[in-house]
């Protein structure tokens, strides 16, 4: 097959009869513009991953012009702002993995009709301004700021995204200062929110149980202190608190309940 000969790898569906292409991951590989028109046909391809390679705006036209399509990672190529102008025409695209690629808000500015977005993990090329086009996405729900460049004044536009229930500054992100945090305050339908504690201190977890919806909180980095956690605590949503770092993860799961036993989910 030829996905395969050019070193793509191949996922199938699991419960149908006869089996159909579902997946397909073109990681490090050298594509040509005739390789993805030749996946047209594949009327059940909902994933594609194409990464660590270089594409082209003819590529990302043909890409579009694959309907079935639902999720596409384009990390670490050189896709451009011209590219998310073909992207924006993809029907039925939910998920856009844009981390270390050479888009910039004006690229974002370009995806605004994609209607169906739900997942979108930003460039590192984007300064900040480009977060007031998210808005325009009817159902976004999750945002990686992970490798983007925004500033803590930018987050005030991520209020505006009414349907928005995930933040991820897992990797990066803004290291928040009082603006940023009362930015976040702002989020009042954030279900869980990711943040890297190397870059941020441990009053950002205080502001955080201001957060109504709030059910889910991930750090990495760094431990968080007990204070902070017990401030997490009376937060009356809260399910689950998970840490990870390099060396070790845990993760506490906890009632209503502002029980002491709730304070140290780590022992």
């Amino acid at each position: 097959m030829l996905i395969q000969r050019i070193g793509g790898k191949i996922s199938w569906s699991a419960d149908s009869e006869p089996k159909h292409i579902v997946a397909i991951d073109f990681d490090s590989c050298r594509l040509r513009l005739e390789d993805v028109e030749s996946l047209k046909p594949l009327e059940y391809l909902e994933e594609l991953k194409i990464t660590r390679t270089r594409v082209d705006t003819h590529i990302l036209e043909a890409v579009a012009k694959l309907t079935p399509l639902k999720r596409l990672s384009l990390l670490r190529t050189d896709a451009t702002d011209v590219g998310m102008v073909y992207l924006s025409q993809s029907p039925q695209l939910q998920e856009l993995d844009l981390i270390l690629t050479n888009v910039t808000d004006e690229g974002l500015g370009a995806l605004r009709r994609l209607r169906t977005l739900t997942t979108i993990r930003l460039s590192t090329k984007m300064k900040g301004s480009g977060l007031r086009y998210l808005a325009e996405f009817p159902v976004l729900r999750t945002v990686d700021l992970s490798g983007a460049g925004v500033d803590n004044d930018s987050l005030k536009w991520l209020g505006d995204i009414k349907s928005l229930r995930e933040i991820d500054m897992v990797c990066g992100g803004p290291t928040l200062d009082q603006t940023g945090k009362q930015n976040l305050c702002r989020l009042t339908g954030l279900t869980c929110l990711k943040m890297d504690m190397i870059f941020n201190d441990d009053h950002i977890l205080t502001y955080s149980k201001s957060l109504p919806m709030l059910q889910s909180v991930q750090v990495g980095g760094r431990f968080p202190s007990d204070l902070s956690i017990a401030a997490l605590a009376e937060a009356n949503v809260l399910r689950e608190l998970k840490f990870f770092s390099a060396k070790k993860s845990g993760t506490r799961n906890w009632p209503r309940s502002r029980a002491s036993s709730a304070l140290s989910p780590y022992t």
